[in-house]
């Protein structure tokens, strides 16, 4: 039974991916408005939709693991700090001028569906980084199997059976049998009647 993947957010990576919508946002977006290219898709600015789909890529290339997920959290974060906050001080100058009355109706429903597709960017850019993340994987799963394939085993000394052992012992022993009363006998004559060696005199 194969247990259940943990969830779990590399915020590293979300963090990396918001710096990159951030830069795209802030400062492509505005320079390339300036040269007169200027896509907008209904209500959603194509610029954005392309800086958070950048983002949204970094993010899930980072983070090796739910890319799509990562990627939409690119997209929360952008619609929160960016979208809402860029309304948010151009709208405040205002405010302090002319009051509260000067503000326009707010959009709900032309505001939810930009943040939408800004959310479909987010987790598409993160899902863009999937095939990639698979084909290390494989890389890294395969340089693994090669790996252990290619250790060098222990060598296993050779054992020998009880047989060869047995046999070994016997012809390595030597057999000493004790000698007779008659040769003890002769050998205790030869050694009477050997001569003795000559005592040096002193000077």
């Amino acid at each position: 039974m194969s247990t259940p993947t943990r969830v779990q957010v590399r915020w590293r990576a979300v963090g990396a991916g918001f710096v990159v919508t951030a830069v795209c946002a802030l400062v492509l977006t505005p320079l390339l408005e300036r040269a007169g290219l200027n896509l907008n898709a209904g209500p959603v600015d194509a610029l954005s939709m392309l800086s958070i789909l950048a983002g949204g890529f970094v993010a899930g290339r980072l983070a090796g693991r739910f890319e799509g997920m990562h990627g939409a959290i690119v997209a929360v974060l952008y619609i929160a700090v960016i979208a809402l906050g860029g309304t948010a001080l151009a709208e405040i100058p205002v405010a302090q001028q002319h009051g509260l009355g000067a503000l326009g109706k707010v959009d709900s429903w032309g505001n939810f569906g930009r943040d939408f597709f800004h959310f479909v960017a987010g987790a598409l850019g993160g899902l863009w980084a999937t095939p990639l993340n698979e084909r290390d994987r494989q890389r890294d799963s395969a340089l693994l199997r090669s790996a252990a394939t290619a250790r060098p085993r222990p060598r296993r000394e050779a054992m020998a059976s009880p047989t060869d052992e047995t046999d070994a012992t016997d012809a390595t022993t030597e057999i000493i049998t004790p000698p007779s009363a008659e040769g003890r006998e002769a050998t205790l004559a030869a050694t009477l009647s050997a001569p003795r060696g000559r005592k040096k005199r002193g000077n």
